[in-house]
């Protein structure tokens, strides 16, 4: 890692297979909602408390996440910056 060249070149691979694994997690999260909410018409109590407790458990932290997305990309703009 000694090697500037060397190390950007891992560095760009380890980048790459972030991006790619964020993008699955991404699609794979449009079906967890949905399986979720088909959950919540569950006949087993547990499994509709189960389901309500995961999505009310998440919701306040990606609201967190799109508050802070929001709020940087409106800096990155006011200050003439990119992400």
């Amino acid at each position: 890692m000694l090697d500037a060249e060397f190390a950007g070149k891992v560095s760009a691979a380890r980048d790459a297979i972030w991006l790619e694994a964020v993008g699955k997690l991404a699609g794979a999260a449009s079906a967890a909602v949905a399986t979720l909410q088909k959950l919540l018409d569950s006949e087993t109590p547990a499994v509709r408390l189960g389901a309500a407790r995961a999505i009310l458990i998440v919701s306040p932290k990606l609201r967190e996440v799109v508050e802070h997305e929001a709020r940087l990309t409106a800096l990155e703009q006011r200050h003439g910056g990119s992400k």
